[in-house]
């Protein structure tokens, strides 16, 4: 199954004729685009100016090399670029991470122009998502607020888009690595950022530039924003990346690099102040400690270097802050998460009228109202698919996971190589994620985080799937 839905090799040509006469004309289009350019900065506003310029220059340079352009897709998924807002009409609003799929679907339309041949990866997860897609399509027709839905499904679409550019724009292995390294130095630059605050502005002032201005601090509830979560889960993910890359590169200055950037994001996920983050990464630690004991002994020095800064280095709130709100993991949910359990409650509730179908796509936000609901969101993966999608669409979520495990399954099998496998370990780690993280948040299937994730793998079960030569040359850690 393996060699026939996740070899890179196999791609499937769309337009292999009418390349010639697109690259006769792309001079033609790259001169129109430019007047095009040049009129708009008389007439649009300076916010339309901004996306435009953005797209042209980026375009110019993933064309190029097209895995730029999954950097910019990296750099998007930080939480405080979600509150920045360029055009904002009723319910939609334009963000810096949306010009960014519109700039990956030029990279790859320019690419393979250049290339003389238009070409899109097949993947173990074509097939889930056709299917997945299609009912999320089906229940705009039930849903109970036609605005709401067309809103929701187009985030859903821009998730599914990210996935869909991931593997698209990795197509060999040096495009992996250079993937990889470029999202850790993503998160790198932006930790040593909220680090920089944290020291400079006290505790209030780095979380309100790492996450953005909603923000509480203080009382029982040390922080609560939706954003630190979303920065824990993104920080989750680097580990699963970086600390397989740390022992298995050969590279002394990528291990160097590595090992580094292990200790900012350990830094990092101070600022985001997200409880479940942190379970979550105490599980990844354990999980793949149990096969490799020299994690461990990692994990204790990272947690030396963090205690170090929380009671030396950071400013004299933060230690308090910090125990508070870690001390919440260990009181009762109705004391920790109020709020959730009645929301849970209400979808319960709600999810008996209509088990199978649910309520159609973006449902929870329009009837959330009606049920005194204190949230808008399900912050839980299952109950969210429940309501919206119903028992139909948890279980073609359901048969996406499996899918990907089957590729997981068949890797493992014809794989001997034990940095390989250490890797592979490593994202399987990432199903550990997701069942932490979509128990208490809303990893819905607009989360770009998710889709990102899933790309990766899909992209390393393809490129390093073992030829029949790679069997039989193990190498150990």
């Amino acid at each position: 199954m393996m060699d026939r839905c996740c070899s890179r090799h196999d791609s499937v040509s769309l337009a292999e004729k009418y390349v010639p006469t697109l690259r006769s004309t792309s001079w033609l289009l790259i001169f129109l685009s430019q007047i095009v350019v040049g009129i708009s900065s008389l007439v649009l506003p300076w916010q339309y100016l901004i996306i435009l310029w953005f797209c042209v220059v980026s375009i110019i340079l993933c064309v190029y090399k097209p895995v730029f352009c999954f950097l910019l897709i990296c750099l998007s998924l930080i939480p405080a670029f979600r509150t920045v807002e360029f055009v904002s009409a009723g319910i939609v609003h334009i963000r810096p991470t949306d010009p960014v799929l519109l700039v990956a679907f030029f990279t790859l339309l320019l690419a393979g122009v250049r290339e003389k041949r238009i070409a899109f990866q097949k993947s173990i997860l074509d097939i889930p998502l056709l299917l997945l897609l299609g009912w999320v399509t089906l229940s705009l027709l039930w849903t109970p607020s036609a605005a709401r839905g067309v809103e929701h499904y187009l985030r859903i679409l821009a998730g599914f888009a990210t996935y869909f550019f991931t593997i698209n724009l990795i197509r060999t292995r040096n495009d992996y690595q250079f993937a990889v390294i470029g999202f850790l130095v993503v998160l790198v630059v932006f930790c040593f950022f909220g680090i920089y605050e944290l020291l400079t502005e006290g505790v209030k002032g780095a979380i309100e530039a790492v996450q953005g201005p909603r923000l509480k601090v203080g009382g029982v509830q040390a922080v609560k924003s939706a954003a630190g979560d979303a920065l824990g889960y993104l920080l989750n993910i680097g580990f699963i990346v970086a600390i397989p890359l740390y022992f298995t590169t050969v590279s002394k200055r990528l291990k160097s690099f590595t090992f580094i950037a292990i200790i900012i994001m350990s830094l990092g996920m101070i600022a985001a102040f997200s409880r479940k983050s942190w379970v979550a990464l105490f599980v990844v630690i354990v999980f793949l400690g149990m096969r490799h004991k020299r994690i461990l002994l990692l994990s204790m020095l990272l947690f030396f270097i963090t205690a170090i800064f929380v009671y030396l280095a950071g400013p004299p709130e933060l230690a308090e802050v910090v125990y508070k709100r870690f001390s919440l993991i260990f009181v009762p949910a109705e004391v920790a998460i109020p709020s959730r359990i009645v929301t849970w409650r209400a979808i319960l509730e709600m999810v008996g009228e209509t088990p199978v179908i649910g309520h159609g796509v973006g449902s929870f936000f329009v009837l959330s109202e009606e049920t005194g609901s204190p949230l808008v969101r399900a912050h839980n993966l299952a109950l969210y698919l429940l309501m919206d999608l119903g028992l139909i669409g948890l279980v073609l979520y359901m048969f996406l996971l499996i899918m990907l495990l089957s590729g997981f399954y068949e890797f493992s099998k014809r794989c001997i190589d034990e940095r390989t496998r250490f890797i592979l370990r490593g994202y399987g780690a990432g199903f550990l994620l997701l069942l932490i993280q979509g128990g208490f948040r809303t990893l819905g299937l607009y989360d770009r985080i998710v889709w990102v994730y899933f790309g990766l793998t899909v992209v390393f079960l393809g490129l390093f799937f073992p030829s029949e030569e790679e069997k039989y040359k193990p190498t150990k850690l």
